[in-house]
């Protein structure tokens, strides 16, 4: 069965989040809240946790997974550089409800970005997300807590319709807030373009970028 702990994002117990932890850190999978989805999550290096994702999730291996980070002090570690438009846009709008696409670090397994050269980066704003990733003392990789084709779940009873006795502990954050998952900005081709555009609008984008005297973002061919 999957263990079920319940935790409040405005009072956190520590102890709960550092028992799920602990799951990621002995190769386990969890599902976790975010601000937009609930998500998957395994330690971004153990290779047998990230395919046990793909597994239980249905994912077609050629679809990458994203890695959340909990400071951008950590992107040192995961990206191997970072455009001035995508610095720019992280100092804006993270933590927040938003993936950028950058190019990885030769560290993280190919197993989490389907053996491309580049990497989803994800800071959510949530205080349990980032919580479990200091705790876990390492970036996570993950994707939205839904079978691959379903509806992205917003809360923890629809996580467990689909994952009960899959996964090994379900965190339990109570509703999402955007119910939407993150936009998607690739900043590896040009002209830079949106791939998903979610809780945080291309116009809203567009408007920081042309302040910023940058070009704004194309969008992704069909």
């Amino acid at each position: 069965m999957t263990e079920v702990i319940k935790v409040d994002e405005k009072n956190i117990e520590q102890s709960l989040i550092q028992k799920a932890a602990e799951v990621i850190k002995r190769g386990g999978v969890i599902a976790f809240p975010t601000e937009t989805v609930y998500g998957l999550a395994a330690g971004v290096f153990d290779d047998n946790a990230v395919r046990k994702i793909f597994e239980v999730k249905k994912r077609p291996s050629n679809k990458p997974l994203a890695v959340c980070i909990s400071s951008l002090d950590q992107l040192s570690g995961v990206a191997a550089s970072i455009p001035p438009e995508a610095e720019a846009v992280m100092e804006e709008f993270l933590p927040g409800p938003l993936t950028l696409i950058l190019l990885k670090k030769s560290s993280i397994p190919d197993t989490v970005t389907a053996s491309k050269n580049n990497v989803g980066i994800r800071y959510p704003d949530h205080r349990i997300a980032l919580a479990l990733i200091d705790s876990a003392n390492v970036p996570i990789a993950a994707t939205s807590a839904n079978i691959s084709g379903k509806e992205s779940p917003t809360t923890a009873q629809e996580v467990l319709s689909q994952f009960s006795g899959e996964i090994d502990l379900m965190i339990d954050g109570g509703p999402t807030e955007y119910k939407i998952a993150s936009t998607v900005v690739d900043f590896t081709v040009q002209p830079y373009r949106i791939l998903r555009e979610g809780s945080i609008s291309k116009q809203e984008l567009d408007r920081f970028l042309v302040s910023r005297n940058h070009s704004p973002l194309a969008i992704a061919p069909e």
